[in-house]
């Protein structure tokens, strides 16, 4: 946002890069679009990174989102929103948590086509990959944690207000009943 508010009045992406185009040191911009590990990153601990890290966000929104949860509509985006915070507040030092392929492969390609090159995607030994599979490897795992030991065992919310319409119609028919024996 400092960059298009500051647009008109000075070219501050250039200004920042030193008139280049750069996807990895100290002044890059590539890494403002897309996301690109940390100089200490292995391979390794960006997959354990962003499946770990997906696959806590979709646990928390097939929790939140769930009809038996109880948590209101209009506060599931801010819990939503809260948990990408914490999220990116925990792990994006490291990477700045992909958490969905579509926010890294789309701005990588962008920045490809944009000036950049093709090296972002030869940066940080063909990292572009990690962000992009690794997410949805995290959330299908967390799907597959949270149906079989959450939402399968829990009856369906509209069973269960069929079952309390039985009940109340049952209970006002008892009572209707007995409150006709008492009058005669």
């Amino acid at each position: 946002m400092g960059i298009y508010t500051s647009a008109p009045v000075s070219d501050a992406l250039m200004w920042y890069s030193d008139r280049q185009l750069l996807v990895t040191c100290a002044n890059a911009t590539a890494n403002i679009f897309a996301t690109y590990p940390d100089e200490n990153l292995s391979h390794l601990n960006g997959f354990v990174e962003q499946a770990f890290s997906t696959g806590i966000l979709v646990l928390f929104i097939l929790s939140i989102t769930d009809k038996n949860s109880g948590v209101p509509k209009g506060i599931q985006p801010l819990l939503i929103g809260s948990v990408i915070l914490g999220i990116g507040v925990a792990m994006g030092l490291n990477s700045v948590c992909a958490l969905n392929p579509a926010r890294d492969f789309g701005p990588r390609v962008f920045t490809a086509v944009a000036g950049w090159g093709s090296d972002v995607f030869r940066a940080g030994g063909g990292w572009w990959w990690i962000p992009v599979v690794w997410p949805m490897v995290g959330g299908a795992v967390a799907a597959c944690i949270y149906f079989p030991f959450n939402k399968f065992h829990r009856p369906e919310p509209e069973k269960q207000e069929e079952d309390n319409m039985n009940d109340n119609h049952e209970l006002k028919k008892s009572s209707s009943r007995s409150v006709f024996f008492f009058h005669f």
